[in-house]
């Protein structure tokens, strides 16, 4: 029931039968600081997941950490812990909205409190690769553009280096034609003829169709170009570093870091797939060092990442003249492969010529890792047939895709879900934008405060504009979010919408808003006039 004697109705007071409204809410809205969880008191939050600090992988003490929530950023806007309710995903915009039944009730999503944090915290992840790209951009007047071929703009210089004895620029670079962003490397002093650029280019891109693995980088092509320069261009990835950047020099060129085993295992299982993917399509690897192995960490923070091959098909086109047997060049791959994870278990790289100290670093290796890992390395080195490489124990691979699918597949799709309710709530947002305080439609000067377009106005205030008794404002965002999601559902709920004045009081539900809102933008669309009329073009 409302009350005929209040003089102003406002959105954040409370009616109750046969009481009066209090004059002052016992609920406030919770501040919550970049320390604060969405768990409740008693449960310690860890904004990663550290594989130092888990016993065995899998083991309880793992499962509880993956259920702890990453800290909100400060800089990100605080959201209420309101229980907010979305839409029916399948709800259209373009269809009329009808009303439900008295016994149907409107399909709602819940919105709980892990999406919305795990969206910031991708968002925050993001964020922060893009800041640290552009803290490098080259300046326009930079002369070492004259270095990148025409059709593509350079961004950034990654780094200068000899790449198999040859002076070597990387280059994060844009394509003028299709703005995609490409990783061009630029050869000097190279002599060889174009011919076995583009013959390579060509065995490799028909290959390419066939190689069915997510961790090679992509090799596009290969070209020659004046004074004895040879361009490389190679997919490109935000935000990796090189194997040997982040466990051998360590950060800030600190000591060398082991990583623990579950690490090794993420890594070594994808890179197997990789390098018998492209040995399927007759070619080698000819790349896995230490420095060609890149990690791009993930969201999910802690020491997970994903792990790429970088460099195919440059020795293939440097050392064309000289090329060995495919079948022992495949089986180099997997000597290589055993040297990296050497290296990485003992924190010293080794190279082809370091063949003297490998039983030093197994016996070294072994006080620190299982037998396992160790079986694998020996496999690895001392292998006589890249067919006779045996897969990891079925126990590692369970565990890896276990992990997979918690850490990676769900949270992605949880993430990709709020996205997609983000842009349902901004196709209304538009839509209201495009009705309230429209000062006129056609020759009608009263069409925004009168009809359908009048209950729009009200609701606008409803949504944005709450306030409390003392006339401060209340921001509110799960109410935002919750009344726009109802709004989305035609929701049968009932709410009160009053004038600025408190003349005019409604009782409607958000299925008559939805389609007041849909009657008028449709009444919009059919006055409007085209970008050519308007224009001339």
């Amino acid at each position: 029931k409302l009350s005929t004697s209040a003089k102003e109705w406002k959105p954040s007071s409370e009616t109750s039968t046969g009481t009066p409204t209090s004059p002052k809410p016992s609920w406030q809205p919770q501040q919550y600081q970049a320390t604060d969880s969405w768990n409740s008191p008693a449960t310690p939050t860890s904004p990663s997941l550290n594989w130092q600090s888990q016993q065995q992988w899998g083991s309880p003490q793992h499962n509880q950490a993956q259920q702890t929530l990453p800290n909100i950023p400060s800089y990100l806007p605080q959201a209420s812990l309101e229980s907010n309710s979305w839409g029916n995903i399948d709800q259209s915009y373009d269809n009329t909205i009808n009303e439900p039944s008295n016994n149907e009730t409107p399909c709602t999503i819940p919105r709980t409190p892990p999406t919305i944090i795990s969206s910031r915290y991708y968002w925050q992840h993001y964020r922060n690769v893009a800041l640290s790209e552009e803290e490098n951009l080259l300046a326009a007047s930079d002369p070492i553009h004259k270095a990148v071929p025409p059709g593509f703009a350079a961004l950034r210089l990654c780094n200068r280096h000899r790449l198999y004895g040859y002076p070597t620029q990387t280059f994060h670079v844009i394509c003028q034609r299709t703005g995609q962003h490409y990783c061009l490397r630029r050869v000097d002093n190279v002599r060889l003829s174009p011919r076995i650029a583009a013959s390579v280019t060509e065995q490799w891109t028909s290959a390419s169709k066939q190689v069915n693995s997510s961790g090679l980088i992509r090799f596009i092509r290969s070209w020659g170009g004046p004074r004895k320069v040879l361009f490389f261009l190679h997919e490109y990835k935000r935000g990796v570093i090189s194997l040997k950047q982040r466990f051998l020099v360590g950060q800030n060129k600190q000591q060398p870091i082991l990583p623990p085993e579950p690490v090794i295992w993420s890594g070594l299982i994808p890179l197997m797939a990789t390098i018998r993917a492209v040995h399927q399509s007759n070619l080698a690897c000819r790349s896995i060092t230490c420095s060609k192995v890149l990690l791009q960490p993930m969201m999910t923070g802690g020491d997970t990442m994903r792990w790429y091959l970088d460099g195919a098909a440059i020795l293939d086109v440097l050392e064309f003249e000289s090329r060995k047997p495919i079948e022992q060049l495949q089986l180099e791959d997997w000597h290589a492969l055993g040297r990296v994870l050497l290296s990485l278990t003992t924190g010293t790289e080794l190279t082809t010529s370091s063949s003297n100290n490998i039983q030093q670093c197994l016996q070294y290796c072994r006080q620190y890792y299982s037998t396992d890992i160790v079986d694998m390395i020996n496999e690895f080195l001392f292998c006589t047939s890249a067919a006779a490489i045996q897969d990891p124990p079925s126990f590692y691979l369970w565990q890896q895709l276990e992990y997979q699918q918690q850490n990676l597949v769900e949270p992605l799709e949880s993430a990709l879900s709020v996205e997609y309710d983000s842009s349902r709530a901004l196709r209304l947002l538009l839509k209201l934008g495009f009705i309230n305080e429209r000062p006129e439609l056609g020759r009608n000067r009263q069409w925004i405060e009168s009809g359908d377009c009048y209950v729009l106005k009200l609701f606008r205030d409803y949504v944005f504009h709450q306030a409390d008794e003392d006339g401060n404002p209340v921001m509110d965002l799960g109410h935002v979010v919750s009344s726009l999601n109802k709004l989305d559902a035609a929701s049968m709920e009932e709410i009160v919408l009053a004038s600025r004045d408190g003349k005019t009081l409604m009782v409607v539900t958000f299925a008559d808003v939805a389609r007041a809102l849909e009657k008028s933008y449709l009444d919009l669309c059919r006055h409007s006039s085209t970008v050519v009329a308007m224009y001339g073009r």
